[in-house]
C-alpha cells in the first residue's frame, strides 16, 4: 500500500513538471479590473433591486384591491428576479477576478529556488524535501 502510494506520489508531483515555468507570463490587468468593475456593478445593481423590492412589497401590504395587490406582488417578484440575476452574475464575476488575481500571482520567483519534493525508491524509500535551483 505505501509502495503504490509513493509511486503515485512520483509520478504526480515529479519534480521536472514542478519546475517547469510557463513559457510567456501574460499581463491580466485587464481582466482584474474589468471582472472587479463588472462585480461591484451587479453587487450594487443587486442591493438596488433588493431596496426596491422591498419597497413594492411594502406597498403590496398596503394593497386595498385585489387587482392592485396582483400588480404590485408581480412586480416585487420582477424585482426578485433581477436582484437574484445581478447577485449571480457579481458572484461569477467575483470568481472571475480571483481567478485572474491568482493567475498574476503565478509569475517566477526572482531568487531562482522552487519547492520540490523528491521521492526515490530504489532498495529503500527515501523523501527528501527542499528547495532546488531552477535552471
Amino acid at each position: 500500500m505505501l509502495t503504490c502510494i509513493l509511486v503515485a506520489v512520483c509520478i504526480f508531483t515529479s519534480s521536472d513538471s514542478l519546475t517547469q515555468q510557463p513559457e510567456t507570463h501574460k499581463e491580466y490587468t485587464g481582466q482584474l479590473v474589468a471582472s472587479g468593475l463588472l462585480s461591484a456593478g451587479f453587487g450594487i445593481s443587486a442591493a438596488i433591486f433588493h431596496t426596491r423590492s422591498n419597497q413594492v412589497y411594502e406597498e403590496y401590504q398596503s394593497s386595498t384591491t385585489i387587482a392592485q395587490a396582483l400588480e404590485r406582488w408581480d412586480r416585487v417578484r420582477k424585482f426578485d428576479l433581477y436582484r437574484n440575476v445581478c447577485i449571480a452574475g457579481s458572484v461569477l464575476f467575483l470568481a472571475r477576478f480571483m481567478y485572474y488575481h491568482m493567475k498574476q500571482g503565478d509569475e517566477p520567483t526572482s531568487t531562482g529556488f522552487v519547492p520540490c519534493l523528491d521521492i526515490q525508491y530504489t532498495c529503500s524509500p527515501k523523501i527528501s524535501i527542499g528547495l532546488q535551483r531552477h535552471l
